[in-house]
C-alpha cells in the first residue's frame, strides 16, 4: 500500500431511480453520456477516475484546486447540456469534495477522505458542489466561483463535525 495525501471528487446523479422508471432506455442512455463527459472532465483536470458506479463516480486529484476547478466546470457543462432537455428529464449532478490521506492497493484507493466526500456529495443540491474545510483552505482566495460557509455541522453518521462549504460553480482557477 502506498499513503499519499489527495483531493478526491465524489459525483452522483441525482433522482435517477424516477427518471429510470418514468423511461428507462432513455435514462440509461442520458446516464451512459454523463459518465463519459463527468470522467472526460477529470481526465482533463488532472484527476483519475478511482471508482464507477451506476449513477456515478469517484475520483481522485493531486490538489483540492483542480478538484474544485474540475467540479465548477463539470457542474456548467452539465447545466449547458441541459439546457436542450425537457425539464423532467434533466439529470443533474451532487458532488462533493475532500482533502485527505489515503493509501493505494493496486487502483484501489482508500481513506477516510472518500468517506467525507460521499457525506459531502450527500449535502449537495442538485447542480451543487460542497467542499470540506480543507479543500476551502486550500482554494479560497484561488478560484473564482464563490464559497458560502455553512458553520461547522454533523455531516452523515459520522460523530465528528465537518466544516462544510457551498461552491457556487461558475469560474476558474485564478
Amino acid at each position: 500500500m502506498t499513503a499519499r495525501r489527495a483531493a478526491i471528487l465524489s459525483a452522483g446523479a441525482a433522482g435517477c431511480a424516477r427518471l429510470l422508471a418514468d423511461d428507462e432506455a432513455a435514462t440509461l442512455r442520458a446516464l451512459a453520456e454523463h459518465l463519459g463527459l463527468v470522467a472526460s472532465c477529470v481526465r482533463r483536470c488532472g484527476g483519475r477516475v478511482v471508482d464507477e458506479l451506476s449513477d456515478g463516480l469517484v475520483a481522485e486529484f493531486a490538489s483540492a484546486l483542480d478538484a474544485a476547478a474540475c467540479a465548477a466546470r463539470l457542474q456548467c457543462e452539465i447545466e449547458g447540456r441541459n439546457a436542450v432537455v425537457p425539464r423532467e428529464r434533466r439529470l443533474r449532478w451532487r458532488i462533493g469534495i475532500d482533502l485527505g490521506d489515503v493509501a493505494t492497493e493496486g487502483h484501489a484507493v482508500h481513506g477516510p477522505a472518500l468517506d467525507g466526500a460521499a457525506r459531502l456529495e450527500g449535502l449537495a443540491e442538485p447542480g451543487g458542489v460542497w467542499v470540506s474545510g480543507a479543500v476551502y483552505d486550500q482554494v479560497r482566495g484561488r478560484l473564482d466561483p464563490m464559497l458560502g460557509c455553512l458553520a461547522e455541522r454533523p455531516v452523515g453518521n459520522a460523530p465528528e463535525t465537518l466544516r462544510a462549504y457551498r461552491l457556487i460553480p461558475g469560474g476558474a482557477p485564478r
